[in-house]
């Protein structure tokens, strides 16, 4: 048991650290010829309009979400910092 609190944060501080280098090894890639440029400004438009909509459906969500846990907890006896940490892991 005590192995896992130890470890856990050990595999998310060297998954960040592996993303690090891979965000460095494909930022520093060369982009492409004018069409490749063209086509990864169309897919990166694309990709932020769909996670702004994605984004403000999932703030409605966690808003009703977080309250019903913020209200259980309290009515219930249970901790109401659960709720807050629902909104971390969100």
């Amino acid at each position: 048991m005590n192995l896992f609190i130890y470890a856990v944060p050990v595999a998310g501080l060297v998954g960040l650290v592996f993303s690090v280098f891979r965000y460095r090894s494909i930022a520093a890639a060369d982009p492409g010829t004018e069409v490749m440029k063209m086509l990864a400004a169309r897919i990166r438009a694309g990709a932020m309009a769909f996670l702004r909509a994605e984004y403000s459906v999932m703030l409605g969500f966690l808003l009703v979400v977080t309250g019903l846990m913020y209200l259980s907890g309290l009515s219930e006896g249970s901790h109401p910092l659960i709720a807050l940490a629902f909104v971390i892991g969100a």
